[in-house]
């Protein structure tokens, strides 16, 4: 049976992918431009920005709380680049706890004390 082209996506993604709308920056190109990060794990990234690289651009890319990571554009459509991060086991492993930990805080309810 072969497979589907969504499967064959899930199956090659090896970490959590979280939905955002927060603001990041990226340099590419020589340029640092302000993105919005649509997506993000800890394999890489969706941003909608204005456009100055190109698929197999190095790519630099700054999260408040979460941290900044070194990738390749992968691809581009319209608006939307997708970025894949470069990094050791090690500081993949990091970066998805870090991930992990920001969206969970970020969840999290609002505690209110009793006040008597």
């Amino acid at each position: 049976m072969a497979k589907t082209r969504q499967n064959t996506l899930e199956n090659l993604r090896r970490s959590r992918r979280y939905h955002t709308r927060v603001t990041g920056r990226y340099i590419a190109s020589g340029a640092d431009v302000s993105c919005t990060v649509l997506d993000v794990s800890a394999g890489g990234a969706k941003l909608k920005a204005d456009i100055i690289a190109a698929p197999g651009d190095a790519m630099a890319l700054s999260i408040p709380q979460i941290g900044f990571m070194r990738g390749a554009v992968r691809r581009i459509e319209g608006d939307l680049i997708c970025v894949a991060f470069d990094a050791s086991p090690e500081k993949t492993s990091a970066l998805s706890d870090r991930i992990a930990k920001y969206f969970a805080a970020a969840s999290a309810p609002e505690r209110q004390e009793n006040k008597s």
